[in-house]
């Protein structure tokens, strides 16, 4: 009866698997699809890292249902932000340590795709590193109750969506990594599939936390584009460094605005 009421039926396996791939490609969380991806495949799961961020996001807010109960809020807090390190692997951290090195240490494209490569974190990728710590922990701090509860939810979600775009508007800098992968896979389709899913998470959050929060998606966008012209300058395309790093920009992004619509509206 399934197979004739709905059409579309033969696409669950091959969806479930792309998205099963997205998140255990952006988290430690085992899903049994480690080496089973071809590389087309892989690149085309950015349609779900949205949605795989969002998994990322049930999780946590369930740990700050648990641990709120049994420590203060600054302390839950602390061991939230350390949460979202451990299940991305520290992916997204050491990709914006290299991605900071490369960009402010080198003087030409070539100098700085060099350092990136090198892999050991200067000084300046590591006090990056501790200073978006610091500021994601600030900021998730600064906030109470619901908005709180829903930022730990859909943050980890809406802040891979400008991965996604990135890695369709430029091309990879390099003919091998996780950036050739996504820059030369990601199509027009899977973008608006991504962006569909962050467009409803933000209706989700103007419904409980009002309308203003609609303005998240034009400042994700703009975030999103920032990033296309920085990379596009500086290196002429993108890397996996430079694609990890914007998760972490977008975070910090995302807690600040989440707070400052909640203290104004």
């Amino acid at each position: 009866m399934l197979r004739r009421a709905w059409p579309g039926w033969k696409l669950l396996p091959k969806q479930l698997k792309l998205f099963l791939g997205s998140v255990g490609f952006l988290s430690i969380i085992p899903t049994g699809t480690s080496g089973k991806l071809t590389k087309p495949e892989l690149g085309r799961s950015a349609a779900y890292f949205p949605a795989a961020g969002l998994v990322i996001g049930i999780i946590g807010m369930t740990l700050a249902l648990a641990l709120d109960k049994i420590l203060p809020s600054p302390a839950t807090n602390a061991l939230l932000i350390l949460y979202l390190v451990v299940i991305s692997g520290g992916l997204h951290l050491d990709a914006l340590a290299d991605t900071v090195d490369g960009f402010i240490g080198g003087r030409t494209r070539k100098q700085r795709l060099a350092i990136m490569r090198e892999g050991a974190s200067g000084p300046i990728g590591v006090a990056a590193v501790t200073l978006t710590l610091l500021l994601e922990f600030t900021f998730l701090n600064s906030l109470t109750g619901p908005p709180r509860l829903l930022a730990i939810l859909t943050v980890p979600a809406l802040a891979r969506w400008p991965m996604v775009w990135l890695a369709w508007r430029l091309p990879a800098v390099r003919r091998s990594g996780l950036g050739f992968i996504f820059a030369g896979q990601v199509r027009k389709i899977d973008v608006v599939g991504s962006s569909l899913v962050a467009g409803l998470i933000c209706v989700y959050l103007s419904l409980l936390l009002g309308p203003l929060n609609l303005i998240i998606l034009p400042v994700l966008l703009l975030a999103a584009v920032v990033g296309t012209g920085v990379n596009k300058k500086l290196i002429g395309g993108v890397t996996g460094d430079t694609l990890g790093a914007m998760v972490e920009i977008s975070e910090i992004i995302l807690f600040l605005a989440i707070g400052m619509i909640g203290y104004y509206a």
